[in-house]
């Protein structure tokens, strides 16, 4: 509650004293030494002792020498010293001097408490000399440890009681020797401590009754369009709680040259707290106009014992050379734009927390290579709003401290050019597994919140309402900025507790609406999720929602070419804007760093970049990885490669072909992916080989003579440009004819990859074909695609294992699939006979699941494994590619329409078995799949026989469409005795995970 304060400064001095602010710990000026080296796995040997060389107090300082890695993954040395220590409410401050490496980095660690909990502090850059002063704050939420899976997400607890420092040096020179020098370390005490000392006394408080605006003042009467125009607000008030919009409501209308009438809520900006009262309260509203002209606004102020409100003003907005905010384009919504018409394609990577000077730092980089996109999260140690713990006051009540830094954030971004996507919630916040965070969490009960449950968060009433009200204060504060390019409601909320996705969905569309009601600027909205294809499939209710503007995908994988044209085809079949938000190589810490030249992140950029997406793949690992390794000139070679390339209304179609190279002498497949239009193409040519990170490898070859074919071009003249991936240049170009609608020519030679870019320069007359790439490699596969027919079911289908009801007897020959010997590939084993194995598959549909049926000759039945295992003994396999699409992948795994499914007969506890392989996609397959089986035991037919229905809604993209054409294969593993022969029959092909050697399945009604 706002009170006007009569205050009696009555100053006693009595006793004034002040502790002790600075006690130096260790200078090493013993003898002996007190320090040992920590007995970790993943730590460089090394060896302590007491220098004279490199000194910053006394004359003694700890030498480290660092030996030699012949591994090369050890990262980091670190020592530690035993102590009983209380370091409540203080800092560390220490001295290093760094011989060699540039780039090191130094983090601090204790041991705390009864149990000697071990708690890692984030790290800080090191330069080469001395690095003085050193300085590691205890109470920030800047520790890891395994209690938290080792995130940055806790202060350190037991302050005092510290039973061991460590001091980690990160990122030497691997494989070379070197040394570095501590000196000086000591704790200082963050606040001066004040006994004896009473500086006022404060009369009773009087309480303000009156709801008044006493005065409003404009930042300036000239705004340039898309600039800020701030109003600070002057009032008196009654209220509790200033974040509580029916305890105060401040707003503003504004009306447009063109009569538009805009809302804008207002916000407290700045207080101090002092107990419960705020005292000396700013509240502002800032609004960012859109139009030329004369705007007109009128303030209103409304609490439960009164409203008020202003005469009507003015200010005149200006011309300006801002872009505006960021939409989805008018012109093609697969796209964003600006609101000058002006096109944009996000190109960044994540900078999701840091303090000022890492943002000021890393955006500042980003900005030089023509970087656009960053992704800030609102994490309780960075920019929440609302939590537990120091900084925080609990649910409903925001820190001011932590919307200021959002503040200088928001502004270093548009010094930058960068536009941010804010995360407002992550998903450790309503986890007590995945970086778990719940009993933290304010919305908890224990907590005084609302929640029982983590997932209570998104059915409970009160808890809407108190998220609501963090909605309203961010919108206020933040809603005007133009670098803000969207609201992304949570960061991967599939890791979240009991997550239930029709509820999820309905929580979702709830709150879009009540955004897109209150945000005067209507930013982008959007959310996030994370694990497989298949994972993502399930998010279709959500992503569904016409509010949601965008989808955006999370990959991270050695494979990433793969995976991210996987992700592609999954994600693209919503009409709207997509792209990949959050990519690596892996997600464990060091993952990334084992690939210096950032292998996988120049991947991921050029493959992303030439598939239909509205935004590139913005990689994760700012602090550890990017920045520290330099790698910026992959965002500056594919910024400059980008310049220029409008996709709206291109109708850009994705392609993919194996393209003859020729690599050391050798005739040898690559690939050519890419987009493609009747009239241009952009193209990246790549071996396969050279997207994956590998130690140690040789220098990469030179690559040759590659033949690129593309098919139904427009007839007429062609510019082609070729492209170097690394440097962002054009190192040749040259003019060619098409010849019946294609172009056929080599470009210069390369290493590793290269990108094309062919523009119609003169046309004679439209392409009638599609374009497409051409596959100018042979397939070395020469055995002759078979065939299979599928029809619907005549009447209900009953598993349990009986085919009475499929009748078999009217099945013709197109409707069977025989697996034997002469008619079948033998990829393993020995197949001595039909009796010793081969068997017949059948299947059959409804309008709600797809039927499977095997029936197995088999001299010995063997079922013992379990799960993953059961193809290891008696089992059959089944794959179906659901669109027919298996040329445009690499291999099935990344496929996101291909699935492998394995069934077992009865085992040893009379279950049969089922397992849907765990590529990108077949999660829950074999959880909802219903199967029996029945062992065979006649004279001349012992085998066994599978029958199986598998729901059509969990084989994602299928339709069974008459004359429609998909992809089917089946196998029969073979166990011919306990600790016998393993045999593998293929029915399609010889390698079952390439999906372009499986047998057409048509479909007949």
């Amino acid at each position: 509650m706002k009170k006007t304060l009569i205050v009696f400064l009555s100053f006693i001095m009595m006793g004034l004293s002040f502790a002790q602010t600075d006690f130096v710990w260790e200078t090493f000026e013993g003898k002996r030494l007190s320090w040992a080296l920590a007995d970790w796995e993943n730590v460089r040997k090394a060896q302590l002792s007491i220098s004279k060389e490199q000194v910053t107090d006394g004359e003694q300082s700890l030498k480290v020498d660092i030996k030699e890695d012949i591994i090369g993954w050890k990262d980091k040395v670190a020592f530690y010293r035993t102590d009983n220590l209380d370091l409540t409410d203080n800092v560390v401050v220490l001295d290093i001097f760094v011989t060699s490496s540039p780039g090191a980095t130094v983090a601090i660690g204790f041991d705390t408490g009864i149990d000697w909990t071990y708690y890692e502090s984030m790290q800080i850059d090191l330069k080469q000399g001395w690095n003085k002063d050193i300085t590691f704050d205890l109470n920030t939420t800047m520790f890891k440890s395994q209690v938290s899976n080792w995130e940055y997400e806790r202060r350190l607890p037991n302050q005092q009681k510290v039973r061991r420092v460590f001091i980690l040096v990160y990122k030497t020179i691997r494989k070379k020797p070197e040394s570095i020098y501590i000196d000086n370390i000591r704790f200082k005490l963050k606040h001066k401590l004040v006994k004896n000392f009473t500086i006022f006394k404060l009369a009773e408080a009087q309480e303000v009754s009156a709801t008044k605006i006493l005065s409003s003042t404009e930042n300036s009467l000239d705004i340039p369009t898309y600039e800020k125009f701030e109003l600070t607000i002057d009032l008196e008030a009654s209220y509790k709680n200033p974040f509580d919009p029916e305890q105060i409501d401040l707003k503003a209308t504004f009306t447009s040259p063109t009569n538009e009438k805009i809302d804008v809520p207002g916000f407290l900006y700045s207080a101090q707290l002092e107990g419960k009262n705020y005292i000396n309260p700013v509240w502002k509203i800032r609004f960012s106009p859109t139009q030329e002209g004369a705007w007109q606004y009128s303030v209103f102020l409304k609490t439960p014992l009164g409203q008020d409100k202003t005469k009507i003003r003015t200010f005149n907005c200006l011309p300006s050379s801002q872009k505006g905010f960021v939409r989805v384009s008018k012109k093609d919504p697969l796209y964003f734009e600006f609101d000058n018409g002006e096109f944009y394609y996000p190109l960044g990577q994540n900078v999701c927390w840091a303090n000022l000077s890492g943002f000021k730092r890393y955006f500042s980089e980003m900005n030089k290579v023509g970087e656009n996109w960053s992704r800030v999260w609102m994490s309780n140690w960075e920019v929440a709003l609302e939590w537990t713990g120091k900084d925080y006051q609990g649910l409903g009540v925001y820190s001011l401290r932590k919307a200021d830094k959002l503040d200088k954030i928001l502004e270093l971004a548009k010094t930058n050019g960068l536009y941010i996507q804010l995360v407002l919630n992550h998903h450790g916040q309503l986890s007590t597994k995945v970086n778990p965070q719940w009993s933290e969490n304010p919305y908890n009960v224990k907590n005084g919140g609302p929640c029982k449950k983590p997932f209570d968060f998104f059915t409970d009433s009160t808890a809407k309402k108190y998220f609501k009200n963090r909605l309203r204060y961010i919108i206020a504060r933040w809603g005007y900025s133009p670098n803000i390019l969207a609201w992304e409601l949570w960061n991967e909320i599939t890791f979240i507790d009991d997550l239930d996705i029709e509820k999820d969905a309905a929580w979702h569309k709830e709150m879009v609406q009540f955004i897109k009601d209150i945000d005067p600027a209507r930013h982008l909205v959007t959310t996030s999720y994370a694990g497989t294809l298949y994972d993502y499939s399930l998010n279709n209710k959500v992503w569904e929602i016409p509010k949601i503007d965008f989808t955006q995908f999370h990959m991270y994988s050695p494979d990433i070419v793969e995976a991210l044209n996987g992700a592609y085809k999954l994600m693209s079949g919503f009409n709207k804007p997509y792209f990949v938000a959050e990519a690596g190589r892996g997600t464990a810490d060091g993952v990334d760093e084992e690939d210096p030249e950032g292998t996988n992140i120049h991947a991921a950029m050029w493959s992303q970049f030439v598939v239909p997406s509205a935004g590139n793949s913005m990689p994760w690992w700012w602090d550890s990885y990017i920045h520290p390794k330099k790698l910026y000139y992959h965002w500056k070679a594919l910024a400059e490669f980008a310049k220029g390339e409008d996709r709206r209304s291109k109708n850009y179609r994705f392609d993919i072909a194996k393209v003859m190279a020729e690599i050391n002498g050798y005739k040898t497949p690559i690939y050519a992916q890419g987009l493609i239009n009747p009239q241009e193409a952009l193209l990246w040519i790549y071996d396969l080989k050279s997207t994956k990170y590998e130690p140690q490898r040789p220098e990469p070859p030179l690559i040759n003579e590659v033949l690129i074919r593309v098919d139904g071009m427009d007839e007429g003249k062609y510019i082609i440009e070729f492209w170097d991936t690394y440097r962002g240049e054009v190192i040749g170009s040259k003019e060619i004819k098409s010849q019946n609608n294609g172009l056929e020519f080599k470009p210069p030679s390369f290493k590793k990859d290269l990108a094309l870019k062919i523009k119609l320069k003169e046309q004679k007359s439209e392409s009638k074909k599609q374009p497409r790439l051409i596959s100018t490699a042979p397939s070395k596969f020469s055995h002759s695609l078979k065939k299979m027919v599928i029809k619907k079911a005549k009447g209900p289908i009953k598993i349990d294992g009986d085919l009475g009801d499929w009748s078999l007897n009217k099945f013709n020959e197109e409707q069977r699939a025989f697996i034997g010997q002469g008619d079948s590939f033998v990829n393993r084993g020995d197949i001595a006979n039909n009796s010793d194995c081969s068997g017949r598959f059948y299947l059959l549909f409804d309008d709600i699941n797809l039927y499977f049926a095997a029936v197995v000759q088999d001299d010995v039945v063997i079922g013992k494994q379990r799960g993953i295992d059961i193809w290891r003994d008696d089992a059959v396999e089944f794959w179906i590619d659901t669109k027919g699409e298996a040329s445009e992948f690499n291999n099935m795994p990344f496929n996101p329409n291909c699935y492998q499914i394995n069934f077992a007969p009865t085992g040893k506890d009379s279950k049969p078995q089922v397992y849907a392989y765990r590529n990108y996609n077949a999660r829950f397959v074999a959880d909802i799949a219903k199967v029996a089986s029945k062992i065979l035991t006649e004279s001349k037919k012992s085998g066994y026989l599978i029958e199986a229905s598998i729901p059509i809604e969990t084989l994602y993209g299928l339709k069974l469409d008459e004359g429609k054409s998909l992809r089917v294969n089946f196998s029969i593993c073979d166990k011919d005795s306990d600790g016998g022969t393993w045999n593998h029959i293929i029915w399609s092909g010889q390698k079952e995970d390439d999906a372009t050697q499986w047998a057409w399945l048509e479909v007949k009604r």
